[in-house]
């Protein structure tokens, strides 16, 4: 389950001018249910400091994707043994659609159209990956979802099927047959799963080609691209990934812990 703040809600300052130093004061008082500084676990606290439902809580309730659950294991990567949380990571990459959803529940803004971006428009479709997403807007809406970005050794545990295979279907290296790359003769982001002959063999899709995705690294906690794009080549490696400004080849999806009952 997910707590946070509306922030798309005024400031807590000018909750506090509006409300008489109540609401946003970091204190559940009065007719308050929550607050700023003191939310209710599975709840969001909006601008008037009541709690309510969140729009979307756990992947086990599909809300508003598929997701696909891979149990834990134990991890041995440059000498070093770790263990791998069992954790569910979302089927395709976030679509349009998907985002707008938060859009329209007032969690999150609408898209960036400057520098790269500026044509956007000209792309969206509903089943399409999101992309010219800043950090902050990408931030906002991993918290609504009640997830978060994957983790660089889940996208790869997934990528690789269990680490069994190089890529997601399989061993062979003609990536241009298998993803929407730069090689592919797309030249634009696809809807997603568009490429199902790329699909690993759970039946996650994209990972691949069509839009770059960010995910965090386990060792800087920064973010990192990953698994190439739609206008570009595919690389067995990450490189350094900023937000800022935004462009129109990257995106991600969500991944979620498991929950033990």
């Amino acid at each position: 389950m997910v707590s946070n703040f509306d922030r798309s809600s005024p400031s807590a300052y000018e909750r506090n001018e509006i409300k008489g130093n109540e609401c946003g004061d970091g204190h559940v008082n009065g007719d308050e249910t929550c607050d700023y500084e003191d939310s209710v676990t599975g709840y969001w606290c909006n601008r008037n400091c009541n709690a309510v439902a969140p729009a979307c809580a756990t992947p086990e309730y599909l809300c508003p994707t598929e997701w696909v659950k891979y149990s834990g294991m134990a991890m041995t990567a440059n000498g070093i043994r770790r263990v791998m949380d069992p954790f569910w990571i979302q089927k395709n990459e976030i679509t349009f659609a998907e985002y707008q959803h938060c859009v329209n529940s007032r969690r999150c803004s609408q898209l960036s159209t400057y520098g790269n971006c500026n044509n956007v428009n000209t792309i969206i479709a509903d089943n399409k990956p999101v992309v010219c997403l800043e950090e902050i807007q990408l931030s906002y809406y991993s918290a609504w979802a009640g997830a978060s970005l994957p983790m660089k050794s889940q996208w790869l545990f997934a990528s690789k099927n269990e680490n069994t295979t190089n890529f997601p279907w399989g061993n062979n290296m003609n990536t241009c047959d298998y993803a929407n790359l730069g090689c592919t003769g797309f030249g634009t982001i696809s809807p997603i799963c568009t490429h199902r002959v790329g699909n690993n063999r759970r039946g996650v899709c994209d990972l691949i080609g069509n839009a770059a995705e960010i995910v965090i690294d386990d060792s800087s906690s920064n973010f990192v691209l990953i698994g190439g794009s739609a206008f570009g080549s595919f690389s067995s490696g990450t490189q350094p990934a900023s937000l800022y400004p935004p462009e129109p080849y990257i995106g991600s999806r969500l991944t979620a812990a498991v929950e033990e009952p």
